[in-house]
């Protein structure tokens, strides 16, 4: 039966635990423009994590720095930084301990930012 909005598909088909479903070729290009688009393809190349969770803690300094921080917008991100070091975690076969010490190197570089004592890469 063909997926409608009314019948979600099923979750227990027969595709393999670890096959990716079939992607549409171009299916963001068609909308982003060409500084967009070539962002895209450099970002496809990267195969970790690591970059992303640097560029979500500079967007907290960022935030912080401004004259009238928006709280709400900084613990989002810091709650998608927390996912993003547990999902690295998961990935890399990390123990509890090593996840709980990135998770408080994020929260003490936040901290160091709020009370003006660097928190970035000086």
């Amino acid at each position: 039966m063909p997926w409608t909005a009314s019948s979600p598909p099923s979750t227990t088909g027969s595709m393999p635990r670890n096959a990716k479903p079939a992607s549409r070729p171009g299916f963001y290009e068609e909308v982003l423009d060409q500084a967009r688009r070539n962002a895209l393809r450099s970002a496809k190349a990267i195969d970790s994590l690591d970059d992303d969770i640097a560029l979500l803690r500079a967007c907290v300094y960022a935030e912080l720095a401004e004259a009238v921080v928006d709280r709400p917008q900084v613990l989002r991100t810091l709650e998608v930084i927390c996912k993003a070091e547990l999902a690295r975690a998961r990935i890399s076969g990390r123990s509890g301990d090593d996840l709980y010490k990135s998770v408080i190197g994020v929260l003490h570089g936040v901290g160091e930012a709020l009370d003006g004592t660097g928190g970035g890469d000086d």
